[in-house]
């Protein structure tokens, strides 16, 4: 018997799955791929759709395809909010996928901006206290710890430079200024040096 569409999406979605679990990712992506092809092929539901652009925007993120993989999880953002809501929890599934791509990739402060709006829509779903919440809390302060230690480093690096090029301008006015005095004939009268000058100071008894 000749598999449905939907049978064929979950059977690349399941195998997409293990490959994850077993650190086989190129696989995985190539699984993703298959199960996004059938879901845009047939007339399987749009969540159908959603997951396998968000399972491949993972995938991607986790092999470092960042600028792949942002423009998956947009993707995935939108549609999932389209079918769901904007306030759904599920839509909180792929900001949170979307902040830990920003984070790793170095934009902390969207990474915040993002990770904080998937808290709230927890907050809102499931109430204080729920496990859900409670882990997305703890990631949220450790996002924030690590921003301002980002912070921290890159005030220093620019302190560094800010000092650096002010001794750089200070080295460079006063070696400018020693080749101005050379130059002065008012400090050394024409057929004088500073050398000539010392060897004519009288000695000292």
């Amino acid at each position: 018997m000749v598999p449905s569409a939907v049978e064929l999406w979950q059977r690349y979605i399941d195998d997409g799955n293990k490959a994850c679990e077993e650190g086989r990712f190129s696989d995985a992506e190539g699984f993703y791929k298959q199960a996004l092809f059938e879901a845009e092929r047939s007339d399987i539901q749009e969540d159908c759709l959603a997951l396998s652009v968000n399972n491949l925007a993972w995938v991607c993120h986790r092999q470092g395809k960042y600028a792949e993989a942002e423009t998956l999880y947009q993707k995935a953002l939108q549609m999932v909010e389209q079918l769901c809501g904007q306030d759904h929890p599920d839509v909180a599934i792929v900001l949170q996928c979307m902040a830990r791509l920003y984070s790793a990739s170095s934009r902390g402060q969207l990474a915040q901006t993002l990770l904080k709006r998937a808290l709230d829509i927890r907050r809102k779903a499931f109430g204080e206290g729920h496990s859900e919440v409670v882990s997305t809390e703890e990631e949220f302060l450790q996002l924030l710890r690590e921003n301002e230690a980002r912070l921290r480093r890159e005030t220093r690096q620019e302190e560094r430079q800010a000092a650096q090029a002010a001794a750089a301008a200070d080295t460079a006015a006063r070696q400018q200024m020693e080749v101005n005095t050379l130059r002065d004939p008012s400090v050394f009268p024409p057929g004088q040096t500073f050398w000539s000058m010392l060897t004519k100071r009288p000695k000292r008894n």
